[in-house]
């Protein structure tokens, strides 16, 4: 049997090695081919699949969870155990501890410029206060017992911890059971709380994975910041651990650039870890102006908000409607099924989720317990029935926070086209409804108008394109890492949460045709503006040219009459001049006039005026 077992784990890795082979081969193919002939679309890649590996413990990794960047820093700002260990109360600023993050695992000659690298997130972070990380967790009551109006201003970050004790150290656990679908497990060691910074850093800074009281004993981890400031993304930079710094600037860079983004990764070079990330743009209509992000970068509010063109009414006491900058991120990575970390950024600052300080309040069961409901999907599930699948809970949030983006981008695109079509159709009347020519007044507000209205709906279509290219990138080569192969009813409830995001997804596309429309009519509508324009600016210059040259005309014709008046006015002159004398001088200073304006030349001479 020993003979047996061996010759078909050589037959396995003899295939697996060809397999190998081959992709390196085809990928050779890819690079050799002449583009101009074949696309990249006319050759299907293998899609990338999940690893077994995963569903299996890893339990030599753990140990490196346990770390944390802020205490690995070292002196010199890097993490090297032979150097010495730098204390948290030495740190009088965030900029070793923004470099030390930021430049964590550099390939050395390929990298950058260091002045240019990440300098979004590099100038964001060297905003954050390090005091909030140097505060201890008994002093955290200068910051829980000050008035409610001051606590509202602070940050807030909503943690759930916990474990499943059902796991135990078996090597997988069935997921399509109805333990798992049905009613999972709340699990051991609940940890649901909101916390402020320094009681938020002095929990992570405790070593996870040992049970109480040795450690918090929390394999599946969830981090919930609503609108991310400076001071809560250097705590997040700070309490993760070195071997995923990298992960987390990379997400957190994304998210501060508000980029979109769809990813699905499993290749590690050091240890076995799934990397699961969406990021998500959007613009959210409210009416009001006191709607504005109280984080600034480059003494500017970080995000942006800006009123929405055309309004159909210009009563001035009337409130405007205003669009502001969103972002939704979340990111997923683990180094099994059991244990993993979620990180969810919302972009709150608007109005939307006015509860979200509360999502971990409810009400108490039967043991006494207080569970809310989860806060990165929004409140959609309680958390009493926790997710405990990696891949499903992604799926989950996604396809919420699709809907939320959907919906917002729905409002936006609808109220503004309604704005497009009233303007387009009272554009060319007057007060009494008849048409006159499609021309802009000397204060060009027409052109000021088109010109907002068509850079406003660039933009929008731009903002969109992005996040439809990088779901199309990210479901043409990732999406088989959600293929579990087995098990219908998990597998039928991960292709429905799949199905809603292919849903919102259709319909941003038909968002992003009504706006790619609209931009074409505008355009045109503007070139047509700045042509009549242009032609009503050429025929007012004729005319004035026409003007000037009767004017001049006039001016030779009297400008004899004038000079024979002046010569015969001098005192010098006698009064007793005969008359036929001041003919005669009138009769040759017209003669000279009419000859130096048939000849321009002449002049030209004389006054030394060259070509």
């Amino acid at each position: 049997m020993a003979s047996v077992h061996l010759a078909r784990l050589t037959i396995r890795s003899k295939v697996q090695v060809r397999m190998r082979v081959g992709q390196a081969f085809l990928s050779f193919l890819l690079c050799s081919i002449d583009m101009s002939g074949l696309s990249s679309r006319d050759i299907k890649l293998p899609l990338h699949s999940w690893e077994n590996k995963f569903a299996r413990r890893q339990n030599k990794f753990y140990r490196i969870q346990d770390r944390t960047v802020i205490d690995e820093l070292r002196a010199d700002g890097t993490f090297d155990h032979d150097r010495p260990r730098i204390q948290l109360q030495d740190l009088r600023d965030a900029s070793t501890l923004t470099e030390a993050f930021i430049q964590s695992q550099r390939n050395g000659n390929l990298d950058p410029s260091t002045i240019f690298d990440f300098c979004i997130l590099k100038d964001f972070l060297g905003l954050a206060d390090i005091r909030i990380l140097q505060q201890r967790h008994q002093d955290t009551a200068v910051w829980i017992g000050t008035p409610p109006e001051s606590r509202a201003r602070t940050d807030i970050v909503l943690l759930d911890d916990r474990y499943d004790p059902n796991g135990g150290t078996s090597a997988s656990r069935v997921w399509d059971c109805e333990e798992y679908l049905e009613r999972p497990p709340v699990g051991k060691n609940v940890f649901v709380t909101a916390l402020e910074l320094p009681e938020f850093c002095s929990r992570l800074r405790r070593k996870r994975i040992p049970q109480p009281p040795q450690g918090c004993g929390a394999e599946r981890r969830t981090i919930y910041v609503a609108n991310p400031s400076s001071n809560s993304m250097l705590a997040l930079a700070a309490t993760v651990a070195p071997a995923n710094a990298t992960v987390l600037r990379d997400f957190l860079d994304r998210h501060v650039a508000s980029r979109a983004y769809f990813g699905a990764s499993t290749a590690s070079a050091f240890m076995p870890q799934f990397v699961l990330e969406f990021h998500i743009p959007f613009f959210s209509l409210r009416r009001g102006r006191g709607l504005k992000d109280s984080r600034l970068l480059n003494g500017q509010p970080f995000r942006k908000s800006r009123s929405l063109p055309l309004p159909r009414s210009q009563k001035k006491d009337e409130e405007q409607d205003f669009f502001h900058e969103a972002q939704v991120s979340m990111l997923l990575y683990g180094i099994d099924e059991w244990v993993w970390t979620a990180y969810c950024c919302v972009d709150t600052y608007f109005g939307s989720e006015p509860g979200h300080r509360t999502y971990h309040e409810g009400s108490e069961d039967d043991s006494g317990m207080s569970y809310g409901v989860d806060a990165p999907s929004g409140g959609s599930r309680e958390l009493r029935f926790p997710t405990w699948n990696p891949r499903e809970y992604f799926l989950m949030v996604l396809a919420r926070r699709m809907m939320q983006a959907t919906r917002e981008w729905t409002n936006l695109v609808h109220v503004f086209e309604e704005r497009l079509i009233h303007y387009e159709e009272t554009a060319n009347e007057d007060e009494s409804g008849m048409k006159f020519p499609f021309v802009d007044d000397r204060f060009l507000s027409k052109t000021k108008q088109l010109t907002w209205a068509v850079s406003t709906l660039q933009h929008f279509r731009d903002s969109l394109a992005r996040t439809l290219v990088a779901w199309d990138n990210f479901a043409s080569a990732e999406l088989d890492q959600f293929n579990l192969g087995s098990g219908e009813a998990l597998q039928s409830l991960w292709w429905g949460y799949i199905a809603e995001i292919r849903g919102h997804i259709s319909s941003l596309r038909s968002l992003q045709l009504v706006l790619t429309q609209k931009l074409e009519l505008f355009k045109e509508m503007k070139n047509g503006l700045t042509n009549a324009s242009s032609l009503r600016e050429s025929a007012a210059a004729t005319r004035q040219n026409e003007t000037i040259g009767v004017l001049t005309r006039m001016t030779v014709l009297y400008l004899p009459a004038s000079l024979a008046s002046s010569v015969f006015s001098i005192a010098m002159v006698s009064s007793e001049t005969p008359w036929w004398a001041y003919i005669i001088v009138l009769i040759a200073t017209t003669a000279v006039t009419l000859f130096a304006a048939s000849k321009p030349r002449v002049l030209d001479h004389v006054f030394r005026i060259d070509d």
